[in-house]
């Protein structure tokens, strides 16, 4: 029996509804590259500042226990997985660590400067510095908050380009608000998201059609 709960066939996107840990066996051999946000294991309470949007969610499903990248690991398909540096000890050595430098340039606040992904590929380790705190970023970034941990579409582009060829598919399995799928299709990518939570899932079915559209328009 099939893992995947809901399927939307967007041509050049796929998105899938479920747990990626039960459906990567499902589509594996049919992504060329895996580029993702998963959950730390940090416990990140997205409603606990004042005032803030997310009061009405509790958190990130499976961010309340230790994370565990063996699912994703596989021989020969590329990888880059944000947020590493919290799970390290269970990926295999590299040297190819990317860091996205959010203040770049501005004063530091009490929230991390950077923050850090790490690449299957060989490598030196590299920096994109692409200014994100909260309404300062750039003005193609601003408008609706689709995700507490929403990552710049750009830094995405920049991951995804270094691990994959246009034309090729990118998968994200914890695909979140589907902000790796807006960038892979950005930078000609065909793209798999997998997201076990049906509020983010429809939050990127919105956001993938509305860029297929403009695509279209374009």
């Amino acid at each position: 029996m099939s893992a995947i709960r809901a399927e939307i066939d967007l041509g050049p996107a796929r998105l899938l509804l479920g747990d990626s840990r039960a459906i990567l066996p499902e589509i594996r051999g049919s992504f060329h590259a895996i580029v993702s946000d998963p959950p730390y294991g940090i416990a990140y309470d997205p409603s606990s500042p004042g005032g803030s949007k997310w009061h009405d969610v509790a958190g990130i499903v499976g961010d309340d226990r230790a994370f565990d990248p063996a699912p994703m690991l596989q021989p020969r398909v590329p990888m880059v997985l944000f947020g590493a540096n919290h799970f390290a000890s269970k990926l295999p050595d590299s040297r190819a660590w990317f860091v996205w430098d959010k203040r770049a340039g501005a004063k530091p606040t009490d929230f991390s400067d950077c923050e850090l992904a790490w690449c299957s590929i060989d490598g030196p380790a590299r920096v994109v510095q692409y200014r994100w705190s909260g309404a300062d970023r750039p003005a193609h970034e601003r408008g609706k908050f689709w995700h507490p941990t929403q990552k710049p579409t750009d830094v995405m582009i920049w991951q995804i380009e270094r691990v994959s060829k246009p034309g090729q598919v990118v998968c994200d399995p914890y695909m979140g608000s589907g902000t790796t799928g807006v960038a892979a299709l950005r930078c000609g990518r065909k793209f798999i998201g997998i997201e076990i939570e049906e509020r983010w899932f429809r939050a990127a079915e919105e956001r993938v059609r509305s860029e297929l559209d403009q695509g279209r328009l374009l």
